[in-house]
Formats: structure tokens, sequence, C-alpha cells
């Protein structure tokens, strides 16, 4: 298989996707579409690699830059500290003799990973400039963000590291030669990586409403073109917690009644206008939960008592979703069955508080083995009540 791809942008500015088509699990993640690790390189007086990529592609990306820039190599630009984007800095280095560009708190994160006595840094802070023959960079960080941005002037890019980035490999490397299918696979990768920084890249993005914007270049995934305000719209209302009128409903079932329930809830709620998406935890991958999750209004999680405890796959989901903190502006409810004592909805519940979620409870949403016909009634109609209670 391929092992990278070269994309040019503009003149002497190109893309090297390293591509890693089996990866199965990225950070936790399930990783069905593999994704790539993108380094860009710009050539002017003073040639810059814009991050690197994993030492397994080292002899590629070093090859590249024997052919391209006969090695000659001024800057390395390190936007991110992470692995995935560092790893090849040392040997860069060795071979080179390139200044490291990067902020205060990235070089003590640097000096963690590596032996950076000889090393010579470039430190920089937001707005500086560094002015490379023909063309300008310019930074954009704040240090409460895990991720430093660039920003060529004169050509209109933006290298936004993980900002604005995919899990996905595609054989175009542009978003108008994919569609819109693009967008569910920023959206996945936002509500699983970043959503915890969500403040932070708010204030990243008052920035970027002023910058005129050709081409977005993430470090993963493909390059933003054609629908960056579209992608720009996109994060801002994802950092600012807004909502869909959808519910996701959450269920692990041994026997069905845990399901019986939950369907029962999803047909109220429909028939009230409510958007329904079904998540039954033996089949659906966490990312993907968490995906719909992130701007949705109603999180319905369901789970049979085990052991005086929940099933194992809603313990791992809540203990997911607390790690990603996403908006408290939802209504959460749970629901479930049991044998012999009912254990989990209490679970859930403490973790919808520990989350801040309005919690709306009833004693109709738990049944000891399965819920009978008439309950069923029951359940449909607390979920038509349930899509008229506001945040």
């Amino acid at each position: 298989m391929v092992k990278y791809m070269v994309l040019k942008i503009k003149d002497n500015i190109y893309c090297m996707s390293f591509i890693e088509w089996k990866i199965k699990e990225y950070r936790g993640l399930d990783i069905e579409k593999g994704t790539t690790y993108n380094s860009y390189l710009i050539l002017d007086k003073n040639n810059v690699i814009i991050d690197t990529t994993r030492i397994k592609y080292f002899d590629e990306l070093l090859s590249y830059l024997k052919d391209v820039a006969n090695l000659k190599l001024d800057y390395i630009i390190s936007n991110h500290i992470s692995p995935d984007h560092n790893e090849c800095i040392e040997k860069l280095i060795e071979l080179t003799e390139a200044k490291i560009v990067t902020t205060k708190i990235r070089k003590y994160y640097l000096d963690a990973q590596f032996n950076t006595k000889d090393w010579e840094f470039v430190i920089v802070k937001n707005g500086d400039e560094l002015n490379i023959g023909n063309r300008t960079l310019k930074f954009i960080t704040d240090d409460k963000c895990e991720y430093m941005l660039t920003y060529c002037v004169e050509d209109k890019i933006l290298f936004s590291n993980d900002l604005f980035s995919q899990h996905v490999v595609y054989k175009e490397k542009i978003d108008s030669d994919i569609g819109h299918k693009i967008m569910l696979d920023a959206k996945e990768y936002f509500a699983n990586i970043l959503l915890p920084y969500r403040k932070s890249i708010l204030k990243i993005l008052n920035i970027l409403k002023d910058l005129d914007l050709e081409y977005i270049c993430p470090s993963h995934g493909v390059i933003w073109h054609i629908m960056i305000d579209e992608i720009l719209t996109k994060y801002r209302m994802w950092c600012s917690d807004s909502y869909k009128n959808t519910a996701v409903i959450v269920y692990a079932t041994i026997y069905s009644s845990t399901e019986k329930i939950a369907k029962a809830l999803g047909e109220g709620l429909s028939e009230e206008g409510v958007d329904v998406i079904y998540h039954r935890l033996d089949t659906s991958p966490l990312n993907i939960i968490m995906r719909d999750i992130l701007d949705a209004k109603y999180v319905l999680v369901g789970s049979p008592t085990i052991n005086m405890n929940v099933h194992p796959k809603v313990g791992m989901l809540l203990t997911y979703i607390e790690g990603l903190k996403p908006s408290n502006k939802k209504i959460g409810v749970a629901f479930g069955s049991y044998g012999w004592k009912e254990c989990a909805t209490k679970k859930i519940i403490e973790a919808f508080k520990r989350l801040g979620f309005k919690i709306v409870d009833d004693k109709i949403l738990t049944f000891r083995f399965a819920p009978k016909e008439n309950d069923i009634k029951k359940i449909k109609e607390f979920g038509r009540k349930l899509a008229k209670i506001n945040v």
C-alpha cells in the first residue's frame, strides 16, 4: 500500500500526507477509516517544515526532503508536542541543524521528550511573525489550548494542526473533491478529541475571523478549501454548546428488556418531532456515540443492573463522556431493567449530576425483568412529555 501522498497546495508549498491505513485505535478511539499525519513543506529563502510525522515514516520523509529541498531545512515549526507530530524532529535536527520554532510552554514539553541541550529554539508567542524570504509566517496560540496555529500571510494558508482535523483516509486531499460527508468526520474528531478545549478554541476562532483564508491545512485528514466558512461556522456552534432537537438513546441490553424501554422512549419522542438516534453499545463505537451526543438536547442512557451496578459497557460510556466534559445544556434520562434489585439507573443519574445535566426521572423507566404491554404505553407517554421539556 502507498505510505504517503504529496499534494502541491500552491507554488513551493506542499502537503506530505503519511497514511496509516490499518490503524484500529487512536487515543482509545475506534478508527474505522484510517488516518493520516500531515506534514507541510514551504520552500523559500529559508525552508520550513510545519510539524513532522511518526518515526516509522522517517525514511519516506527524508527521501522527499532530499528530492525537493536537497535536505536544506532552516526551520521546523512545532505546532503541537504530541509524538504523532514530533517523533522525527530529533533526526531532522541531526541532519539539518534546523531551528525549532515553538512557544515557551511547548518547548517545556519538547525538553521532556528529547535531549534538547544543543537545539536552537525560536520562541514565539501569539501574534509574533517570522519572515522566511518571500513569505511571512504568523503564529496564533493560546497557552490553554494544546495547539499552535501557523498562518502564511501572503498565501492565505492556515496550518491548523489538530484543529479542523479528521481521522479518515480519502484518495482525494481537498474538501472540494469529497463533498459534505467530510463534515461528519470533522464533527467526530471534534467531539472526541477537541471538546474539552472548546473555550480556548473559541478564542482562537475569534482571531481567525479577521484572517483571509484560502486553505486550512490540518494535521490529520483532508485540507479545507471551498468549505472553510462552513467548517468555521460548525466549530463556532460546537464550541458554544448550542444544541439541536435531537435525542441520543444509548443502551446495553442482555435479554432485550432494556432495549424495549429504549424503543418505546424513542417512539414517544419522535411522535413529538424530536429526531431520535439509537446506539446499542455492543454495536456502536464510543466515538460515533459521542459525535451524536455533541449537539443533542437529550441524552438517554439505559442499562440492566449487573452485580449491583451498571452494565460494563455503560460504565465505560459514562466514564468516557465525563472525561470529555460536554455541554451541561442537556436533559439526562436514565432507564433500565433488573432482577433482584435496581441499581443501574442510580449510577447513571450520579454521572448525569456530575456532568451538570438536567435530570428527568420517573419510576416508569425501571422494570423488574421486562415491561409489559401497558407499561410500553406509559413509557411512550413519558417520551411525549419529555419532548416538551426545556433545558
